[in-house]
């Protein structure tokens, strides 16, 4: 069955779950509700497989927790991209993250997902999204014209890559580490073209198993998941935070710097034509620069 939550700062039982270690009439009182609706919020954090003791003198506390809840990543959402996240919707299970945030076409917004059925990647391509990997994806307004959205979809492959050891950028998004693909991400664009909002799903292969097909092309992290969550939203926050205030010149010297891609000969499919030659280089515009033509999104190959 299909779990779905959506949690907002004010959710009651995310607010009692901030305020464990308490008593039910401290937590009642801090919180301004009832020992009834203190109670019940407990129950529910049981339902999710929290294992909760009420001890004298401290008040309730977690004795043991899931790998992952709705509660834990909302608390990370919300800590680590503050402004940029107003509610969480959670899924145990969904077709895709980023499809639900086309429908719902609301910003600010995180749907995080256990796993996805119809998980996407560019070019329509399908991505393998079984239970013990990361699948978010967040709605953004940026204060960016339509012209530099590009540089947004870089900036994320950038902030993902900074935050897993080892890794590095193929360009325009794809994260790798030692060859092999840990990450995608897929940026669309929804609403009018004069206030566009951004989609941006990311997956990440964290505990979750490797199709047989793709073990030579694709990697995961024994890594635990919220811990990579926490990692990716951080750094998410901090370069979105430079790009939306004009430094996209220091990203794009880190871009470049953490960028396998430049100094290969790549084929680069478009849906409306291929490109082929050497990657010199990224424009100041986002650009990947092949001979001396500019791409500015594509399949990127390496020859």
């Amino acid at each position: 069955m299909t779990y779905i939550m959506k949690i907002t700062r004010d959710n009651t039982v995310f607010r009692v779950y901030k305020s464990l270690n308490a008593s039910g009439e401290e937590i009642a009182r801090k919180l301004g509700i009832s020992r009834t609706a203190v109670w019940k919020a407990i129950e529910k954090l049981r339902e999710w497989n929290y294992v909760i003791e009420s001890r004298k003198g401290v008040g309730y506390t977690i004795i043991s927790k899931p790998d992952i809840s709705p509660f834990e990543v909302a608390d990370v959402a919300f800590k680590n991209l503050k402004e940029l996240v107003e509610e969480v919707w959670y899924y145990t299970e969904v077709d895709s993250t980023n499809q639900r945030a086309r429908e719902y076409g609301k910003p600010n917004t995180l749907f995080f997902a256990e796993k996805q059925t119809l998980g996407r990647g560019r070019m329509g391509r399908k991505w393998f999204s079984e239970r013990g990997g990361l699948y978010f994806s967040l709605t953004l307004k940026p204060r960016l014209s339509i012209e530099d959205i590009p540089k947004l979809t870089l900036t994320t492959g950038l902030a993902v890559a900074k935050s897993i050891p080892n890794a590095k950028v193929k360009w325009p998004n794809d994260v790798l580490i030692n060859g092999k693909k840990v990450c995608g991400i897929l940026c669309e664009l929804i609403g009018e073209v004069e206030q566009p909002i951004v989609v941006v799903g990311i997956g990440i292969n964290v505990k979750n198993p490797i199709p047989k097909e793709l073990e030579d092309k694709a990697t995961n992290l024994s890594l635990n998941l919220i811990d990579v969550f926490d990692y990716v939203t951080k750094n998410l926050y901090r370069y979105y935070s430079k790009l939306f205030i004009g430094k996209w010149k220091d990203i794009r010297r880190e871009y470049i710097e953490n960028c396998e891609t430049i100094g290969k000969f790549v084929k680069v499919k478009t849906l409306s034509k291929v490109y082929e030659g050497l990657a010199k280089g990224i424009d100041d515009d986002g650009a990947l620069i092949i001979n001396r033509e500019r791409v500015y999104a594509g399949e990127c190959f390496y020859i």
